[in-house]
């Protein structure tokens, strides 16, 4: 599901952006609320770079 096909299933107004670190506090975070929609995002999709060597 793309961010504005997510944006449109939250209530006007209630759309908040929360930055989840790893996949493990993603699926923790889907189980206890199936409900919201999740976006999950590449490091090069939101700005962020891995460490250089």
């Amino acid at each position: 599901m793309g961010l504005a096909a997510a944006n449109a299933n939250y209530p006007r107004g209630k759309r908040r952006l929360k930055v989840i670190h790893g996949a493990t506090d993603a699926s923790v975070f889907t189980l206890h609320r199936p409900d919201l929609p999740v976006v999950i995002l590449g490091a090069d999709q939101v700005g962020l770079r891995p460490p250089s060597r």
